[in-house]
């Protein structure tokens, strides 16, 4: 176990806050029932508003992008709820997905007040029912068998993405995503570089349940902390078996270039590159190529 995870156990058993006290409480107190048979999977992904991006098109297209991903899910039962102070150009114009304006006052970055935002609408979409909120980015692209994975398999606990890959939206390059190996020393599992890495089960079948605090928890606590907080709250989410994210780096608005920290994802691009096979197999898997084959001849093909 990471000693830094260790120290941080420690700290909040020892000095709890009132995050750890909620956490405790609602790990002790929940009541566990099975999940409906039928369970929705919903995405819920903040957007930077216009006044924050130096090129709203890009952004745009990085917002088609993902909905592209979505759209092309083997499973249809999904529905996307995104949140900005702007609407993106040609989002499409599907019932799946609701565009929520995003009309608060906020000061500097508002990512946080935007997952608020989407947590009680969530609650509204899944009032009186069960389902999956998965944790997207907005310009991020999933593996089609994403949604139908979570439906068929429906452990009522949540699942994560532990293989995945990099994509430099210039090149065209893939590195990977995953734990390490000889091969690939500094390789890291894709939820601990990109946030579009979670869902976690959430049931408001009965207010008892407290699924709005337990979604407002995990989705609060940033991807680097998914495992940790979910564990917390008694639940175990189970790792995808095939890569199922393509972290898209390098667009030009993504958060961490705009901080001056890309030359990191740049340095690890280099570090993990898939050999040239490996990233066509990704570029069709993920529907980055005109002859893309059918997801199930690549899907187990981790690197």
């Amino acid at each position: 176990m990471n000693p830094r995870t260790v120290k941080g156990a420690i700290k909040s058993w020892l000095r709890p806050t009132e995050r750890d006290r909620t956490l405790r409480d609602l790990r002790e107190n929940a009541e566990r029932v099975a999940p409906s048979s039928d369970v929705p999977v919903v995405f819920c992904a903040p957007l930077m508003g216009k006044h924050f991006a130096e090129d709203w098109a890009k952004v745009s297209a990085g917002v088609a992008r993902m909905v592209r991903s979505l759209l092309a899910q083997s499973d249809p039962n999904w529905t996307l709820l995104l949140t900005s102070q702007d609407r993106p150009e040609g989002l499409p114009d599907d019932p799946r997905i609701v565009f929520l304006p995003f009309e608060a006052e906020v000061t500097g970055m508002d990512k946080r007040q935007k997952v608020m935002h989407l947590m009680q609408e969530l609650a509204n979409h899944l009032a009186g029912r069960d389902g999956y909120l998965h944790a997207l980015d907005a310009d991020d692209i999933l593996h089609p068998d994403v949604v139908a994975h979570i439906r068929s398999d429906n452990n009522g606990q949540g699942y994560w993405y532990k293989w995945g890959g990099m994509l430099d939206a210039e090149t065209g390059t893939i590195a990977r995503c995953g734990p390490r190996s000889l091969r690939y020393p500094t390789s890291r599992p894709f939820l601990s570089q990109c946030g579009s890495s979670a869902a976690i089960y959430v049931d408001f079948r009965a207010p008892e349940r407290r699924a709005a605090e337990q979604a407002t928890l995990f989705y609060g606590s940033g991807h680097r902390n998914f495992l940790r907080v979910t564990k917390a709250l008694g639940l175990t989410l189970a790792p995808l078996p095939f890569p199922a994210g393509l972290y898209v780096m390098n667009t030009g608005e993504n958060m961490r270039q705009k901080r001056g920290l890309m030359h990191r994802k740049m340095t690890y691009l280099k570090q993990n590159r898939l050999p040239e096979q490996q990233q066509e197999e990704y570029a069709a898997m993920f529907g980055l190529s005109a002859d893309a084959p059918a997801p199930a001849s690549v899907a187990t093909r981790r690197g």
